[in-house]
């Protein structure tokens, strides 16, 4: 997964500080509600939703980040559960993530 930036965005539309993207071919990436698009559009989108005046252009970040599919996959409709001895409890009352360095804890 990628990310655009937007770091002008319009206060009064915080959902469009940025864009995470899959990406699909050379210069093709998925962005939930915008589609396939290449990357001078995706940016062009969110040009258009910054504030007024806004000076500092959209931009694609150096981040790349890979989900764990196959822990992920245990929480797919009929998905099993990963098994103590593979590192998650059978009945674990949360669910984490690792990205990086960092680590991320969600609570049921």
């Amino acid at each position: 997964m990628l990310y655009f930036r937007n770091p002008d965005v319009n206060p009064a539309t915080p959902q469009w500080q940025g864009e995470n993207v899959i990406k699909c071919g050379e210069d093709l990436f998925f962005g939930h509600g915008m589609g396939i698009l290449p990357s001078h559009m995706i940016i062009e989108m969110l040009n258009r939703l910054r504030r007024p005046w806004a000076m500092q252009s959209a931009y694609l970040t150096d981040q790349v980040d890979y989900p764990d599919y196959i822990y992920l996959s245990q929480f797919a409709p009929g998905g099993t559960r990963l098994h103590e001895s593979e590192g998650t409890h059978t009945n674990s009352p949360y669910i984490q993530a690792q990205i990086g360095g960092r680590r991320f804890i969600k609570y049921n």
